[in-house]
């Protein structure tokens, strides 16, 4: 498999990756629906086929993500990269990530995490001591790379500055990005990290499965929990967007992502491209985010073999660019309705 350097880190990961926030995790489905074997099942089925780039954090299914990722690497024996994620609006004080980072490293049993990432923005008037803290784990090598996640453009910013006076550069941004939500193009945050040489990591690419298409085509409903992460996702605390809305124009505005019906003729187009290049509505929805930036390493998430072979289909769709944009212009247009 190709592969995509992490920012200006020196880090080379696969084009895609595997998100692992439902490892462990009850409330998705964790020892009902799918159980610790076929997760094993599919992160075997990943390295098989060159992923070596794995996601979780330290608040995924309160350490279990961790622990699964860093038993599975010890029992496979091959090398991978490991992205983790603190929050730092759990700290009382930046010096106090040390102990989550720790904690983290214990959790996955190595002695450095590939790319240690904060999880959403601290307070404003802290970001030059944690940028501090993370340059001195660098220097400890207890850390390969820094990132972020969930900044808008500014913060972004902001942090990157922060950490070259350390001649640290930030390495990646975690954000949600995929066909239905486009709000970090509007801002200029893609624009940005193409400039600076940032990558962007689109947490939840597939959309919690609505960009399958089996919501829209096969008449599929969204459970309540689906419905619950768009709309938490679309309180955009920490992001920018096109137009302000006042925060309870946001709690009571039905998410764009729920509203199944208005995107059909954009699942009726991605299924039209599918049946060309003989593929999923799924593989068409991840191959439009790697079309979209160089800087792109989507994470899907995985819980079992059939997932990740999906997954690593996608790598053998080639859009052109007419499909691309008519893609884009389509989801603009109805976006606008």
């Amino acid at each position: 498999m190709k592969k995509r350097s992490l920012g200006k880190s020196g880090i080379m990961v696969s084009r895609i990756g595997i998100g692992t926030a439902a490892w462990g995790f009850k409330l998705m489905g964790y020892g009902k629906s799918y159980q610790k074997e076929d997760l094993w099942d599919a992160y075997k089925t990943g390295l098989d086929n060159g992923v070596n780039f794995f996601d979780t954090a330290d608040s995924y299914a309160g350490g279990d993500s961790e622990r699964i990722l860093g038993e599975f690497q010890k029992k496979d024996g091959r090398e991978i990269m490991i992205a983790s994620k603190h929050n730092p609006r759990n700290d009382k004080r930046p010096e106090d990530i040390m102990n989550a980072l720790s904690g983290s490293l214990e959790r996955l049993q190595v002695s450095s995490i590939d790319l240690y990432q904060l999880h959403f923005p601290p307070k404003d008037d802290q970001f030059e001591r944690y940028a501090a803290v993370l340059a001195g784990a660098y220097a400890q090598g207890l850390v390969k790379a820094v990132g972020v996640s969930n900044f808008n453009l500014e913060r972004t910013a902001r942090f990157h500055d922060c950490l070259l006076k350390y001649d640290l550069p930030l390495s990646s941004n975690q954000v949600y990005y995929h066909l239905l939500e486009r709000r970090v193009e509007d801002s200029g945050l893609i624009d940005y990290c193409e400039k600076e040489n940032i990558a962007v990591i689109p947490l939840s690419p597939m959309a919690q499965g609505v960009l399958t298409g089996k919501y829209a085509l096969q008449a599929k409903k969204l459970s309540v929990t689906q419905k619950v992460y768009f709309w938490i996702q679309q309180l955009d605390l920490f992001h920018d967007e096109k137009e302000k809305k006042p925060l309870l124009r946001k709690i009571f505005t039905r998410p764009e992502a729920v509203k199944i019906k208005k995107y059909l003729p954009l699942f009726e187009l991605m299924d039209r491209i599918a049946a060309r290049h003989q593929t999923s509505i799924a593989q068409i929805a991840l191959s439009w985010l790697l079309f979209s930036s160089d800087q792109m390493i989507p994470i899907p998430g995985v819980k079992n073999k059939k997932q990740a072979q999906s997954n690593l289909m996608m790598l053998s769709v080639d859009l052109t660019q007419k499909e691309f944009n008519e893609l884009s212009q389509m989801e603009e247009v109805l976006a606008n309705e």
